[in-house]
């Protein structure tokens, strides 16, 4: 670390190549044990280490011109390290509550500078720093990054969808991004979309389970039921039907009622009942 600090330091005469050889010889090294990772944090410094990846990140992301060859392959070294120290969970507790990760990570996924495989370790860092007990204060309200989820629906890599609805599912977790999320129309679009068949197995029950969570917040209920018509509960109540094949809705059939019972309450009584089928779900 403190070899990469130093090369970093030196600006412009920095070799890229170099650069690239010590985050992948330190990525490498740190595939190890928990307790391993915690201690190479804790004796570089966590604020330290934190502040070094991120002005990688702002050199190769927003300067696309420094190194249009190994940029991407150095952003997704940087995500890797990222996710690595994340193993550790006193590490992933720091990690979330430092804003300037959180951001550096959803400028990754939102450039069109990268390549995908750095956008794919971006989603993953921001997933798992999504599920922490910090998320409330800082990770949810990042500028920028529920439109980087979002956006994500557009890529045609499996892995980033996949990502982008993990990451959601983490962030409706905490009770105060339920609220934030299901007021959202776009969150909500999303989530409907990753409920396809065409999609993997892990995006749907990421997507179902986010819904599920989201539908708890009394604020939700109405708004939830009314989206586009009625087209949030139509779609559960597809989901529920036994007649579907199993194959296209695998096992989301429990999932979908459990979210039509969070939404049931004296004021959607009437939006319910008055879809079709509902009442012989």
């Amino acid at each position: 670390f403190r070899s990469l600090a130093r090369e970093i330091a030196a600006g412009g005469t920095v070799s890229d190549n170099y650069v690239l050889l010590l985050l992948s010889a330190l990525e490498m090294v740190h595939r190890c044990p928990s307790k391993f990772v915690r201690r190479s944090v804790k004796q570089f410094g966590a604020d330290r280490l934190w502040d070094l990846l991120c002005r990688i990140v702002e050199r190769y992301v927003r300067y696309p011109a420094y190194c249009q060859e190994h940029a991407s392959v150095i952003l997704a070294r940087v995500g890797k390290l990222f996710l690595h120290c994340a193993k550790a969970d006193g590490t992933r507790n720091r990690m979330s509550g430092c804003q300037e990760i959180v951001r550096c990570m959803t400028v990754v996924l939102r450039s069109g500078h990268v390549e995908d495989a750095a956008r794919v370790e971006a989603v993953a860092v921001l997933a798992e720093l999504a599920y922490t007990k910090n998320c409330d204060g800082v990770v949810i309200h990042v500028e920028g990054l529920i439109d980087g989820l979002v956006g994500c629906r557009d890529s045609p890599v499996v892995a980033i969808r996949e990502g982008s609805a993990r990451a959601l599912l983490n962030l409706s977790t905490a009770l105060e991004s339920r609220q934030i999320l299901g007021w959202r129309d776009d969150t909500i679009a999303v989530l409907l979309s990753y409920l396809d068949g065409v999609e993997s197995k892990n995006t749907r029950k990421c997507a179902i389970g986010a819904l599920g969570n989201i539908s708890t917040c009394d604020d939700n209920k109405v708004r939830m039921c009314n989206y586009r018509d009625g087209r949030l509960a139509d779609t559960l109540i597809a989901l529920v039907q036994p007649r579907r094949p199993r194959s296209t809705v695998g096992n989301l059939r429990k999932d979908a009622l459990s979210v039509l019972q969070n939404l049931c309450s004296a004021d959607t009584a009437r939006l319910l009942c008055d879809r079709p089928h509902f009442l012989r779900t």
